[in-house]
This record gives structure tokens, sequence and C-alpha cells, in this order.
């Protein structure tokens, strides 16, 4: 919820660009850099290592080497779509 409070109160550009108008205070740009540091860097780190370790707890089993490549299959042509469509 911390991390979309720009997204629902801001309009679009604010979410990528905090010094949009020339009314933003250093405040503003300070509160930015701590969400984005500790709150979704957090979620990045956590997000990153669960998808590590699931991916090495299906190394461990033949069935699970299977169903990992199948997996990463599906979410690299998801990623693709992702980033060539939008």
């Amino acid at each position: 919820m911390l991390v979309n409070i720009f997204a629902f109160a801001l309009p679009e550009l604010a979410y990528v660009n905090p010094v949009y108008i020339a009314s933003t205070t250093a405040g503003d740009i300070w509160c930015l850099v701590f969400l984005n540091i500790f709150v979704q860097g957090k979620f990045l780190a956590i997000f990153s290592l669960l998808f590590g370790a699931s991916s090495s707890f299906e190394f461990l089993s033949k069935q699970g080497l299977y169903w990992n490549q199948i997996r990463l299959f599906a979410l690299a042509t998801i990623g693709l779509l992702h980033g060539i469509g939008l």
C-alpha cells in the first residue's frame, strides 16, 4: 500500500518522475527515495529470494526439473510479452 500511494494520489507521470511539477519539495523527493529503497527494494529482495529458493528445490527431484523448465519457459514468455507489449 505504501508504494502505491503515489499511483493512487497523483497523476501517472508522478509515479515515474517525482519532480513533474515545480512545487515538488525536498521532503517529497526524500519520501519517494525512502519508499523505493526500503519498501519496494525489500519486496523485490524477498520476491527474488523466494523465487530462487523455489527454483532450487524443484531441481532436487527428476519431476521437478521438467516442471521447472515448463515454468521458466512460461515465465519467459510472459516476460517477453509484457516487455514488448508495454
